[in-house]
């Protein structure tokens, strides 16, 4: 699945893009570590790959990716309530990409795929 919107692509991550993530990652440790528990020194290829192939509990989740391929960031929905079809919309983008409507984009595409898709009353952002 991939959901588009001007120069962002969310799409379903794949094993492949499990150095760009990294990259990513630790690029960006020293905004991502205050807020994100999984955002530690030690991220590597592995977490990538289990987070890539489901094993962390994420049902809906995303990579951004630019145009020319690049990963900025992940984002997705967690947190799925199905008594109150509810879930949380979270997202990060790369330190060095931050600024360019990538997130703003990201959130209006995961409102509407809650809604629409995964069928969702509610989508929080919980900050």
């Amino acid at each position: 699945m991939e959901l588009r919107a001007d120069a962002l692509t969310l799409r379903e991550p794949v094993e492949d893009d499990a150095e760009m993530l990294v990259d990513a990652i630790q690029s960006s440790l020293a905004e991502l570590e205050r807020w994100m528990p999984w955002a530690v020194p030690h991220y590597g290829v592995d977490a990538a790959l289990s987070w890539i192939r489901g094993e962390t509990g994420d049902a809906h989740r995303f990579v951004m990716v630019d145009p020319a391929g690049e990963v900025l960031g992940s984002c997705g929905l967690n947190g799925i309530s199905e008594l109150n079809r509810s879930g949380n919309l979270g997202y990060w983008v790369r330190s060095d990409r931050t600024g360019c409507g990538f997130a703003t984009s990201a959130t209006q595409l995961l409102r509407t795929y809650g809604h629409e898709v995964a069928e969702l009353h509610r989508v929080e952002v919980v900050m």
